[in-house]
């Protein structure tokens, strides 16, 4: 993902600077909170925090790191936390069920990928979904869960072999 202009990262305490880091970045979060979470209430939840996280922290942003990168972190320790905090309380998770009207082969497709993304854990499914559908490049999505590139490699190709194996007759 493309990050903003600088101007507009470093202009954050404009009113208007804020909305359009807003604007520009809450899609991107969205489909990753959503992804991770299947469950649309949940990720309106994470997604205003990770927001407001956004906004309290942004002074101490360093432009170390790609700005994009940075709100992916802050997006998974949302989610995380969130997810903690459901495991603690015991909530069970609200399965939503949206409503779908496409082919047989599309509905079983997508069908075959909730049940894949069902399996996995909250990690594995960030992990998936940043690399494999929103394309996120092994650099950087290794710089957001702080670990080294060939240690990434090794977890999603491990991960790809994980799913082979459960859904062997349906890949």
């Amino acid at each position: 993902m493309l990050d903003l202009p600088l101007n507009d990262l470093q202009n954050w305490e404009n009113g208007r600077g804020f909305k359009k880091i807003y604007d520009y970045y809450a899609p991107f979060v969205w489909r990753v909170v959503f992804r991770t979470l299947g469950n649309e209430s949940d990720a309106k939840v994470v997604l205003q925090s990770v927001f407001i996280v956004v906004h309290k922290s942004i002074k101490n942003f360093r432009f170390e790191s790609a700005f994009s990168t940075w709100i992916y972190r802050i997006s998974l320790n949302e989610t995380m936390k969130f997810i903690n905090k459901r495991k603690s309380r015991r909530e069970l998770p609200l399965n939503e069920n949206i409503e779908v009207k496409d082919s047989e082969d599309e509905i079983s497709d997508k069908n075959l990928v909730k049940n894949i993304l069902d399996t996995l854990s909250a990690e594995e499914k960030f992990l998936l979904v940043s690399r494999e559908i929103d394309g996120i490049p092994f650099e950087e999505l290794a710089e957001i869960i702080g670990e080294s590139s060939g240690s990434l490699r090794v977890k999603i190709s491990r991960l790809k072999i994980k799913i082979r194996e459960n859904f062997d007759e349906n890949v």
